[in-house]
């Protein structure tokens, strides 16, 4: 009984992790939309309402809005190259992680941003299959880069680094050297590898000859 209520435990704290930050991130997101609507949009809006319907109103309102987000997004990250701004967004970003569970949150949901876009490089270059922990037994991994020259000479052959990560947090895992010829690429983007850890293997996976 003891087992189980741990297990229980366990598997809600993993459910929250998972969950928390992904609808921080849509609460987030619905914020800033709606403050687009309501400072730039919605006063702009009675100008066009003699040249549209209100159904077309309500569209192009709504592309609009997404436009001026992606945007948004951009320019935030031209200022980002900034020294000064950089370093503003870092000390704000300290005070965010001094918050115990707010902090646990936003870096949750930058490290799941970070493993999927790279911040501008592909961190995870592809995505394979290897076996793991023993033999016959196989997991998706990423592959974020070749091993340097120091493993390989220690290990006596070429290895490449591969990032296991668990099901269904894909921020926690272990980073394994793979002999390279023990490591088999699937015909997957990052993002589809991600989808198929965090559902827990129910996405398609196809495997290259």
């Amino acid at each position: 009984m003891r087992k189980t209520m741990k297990n229980i435990r366990r598997y809600f704290f993993t459910g929250v992790a998972v969950i928390l930050p992904l609808a921080l991130t849509f609460w987030i997101l619905k914020i800033i939309f709606q403050k687009i609507d309501q400072w730039l949009l919605q006063p702009l809006l009675p100008y066009f309402k003699d040249y549209l319907g209100p159904l077309s109103l309500e569209v192009v309102g709504r592309i609009i809005i997404l436009i001026l987000f992606i945007f948004l997004l951009a320019f935030l990250g031209f200022l980002i190259n900034f020294l000064f701004f950089r370093k503003l967004f870092s000390s704000f970003e300290h005070l965010i992680l001094r918050f115990p569970f707010v902090g646990k949150i936003y870096k949750t949901i930058k490290q799941i941003s970070v493993a999927i876009v790279g911040e501008g490089k592909n961190i995870f270059t592809k995505v394979v299959l290897v076996e793991y922990p023993y033999k016959g037994k196989y997991c998706i991994g990423f592959l974020t880069s070749e091993a340097e020259e120091v493993l390989n000479a220690a290990a006596g052959e070429e290895l490449v680094a591969v990032f296991i990560p668990t099901t269904p947090n894909p921020t926690s895992g272990v980073l394994i050297y793979f002999p390279k010829e023990e490591v088999k690429l699937l015909d997957l983007t990052v993002e589809e590898g991600m989808r198929l850890v965090i559902s827990a293997g129910t996405a398609h996976a196809k495997v290259n000859d």
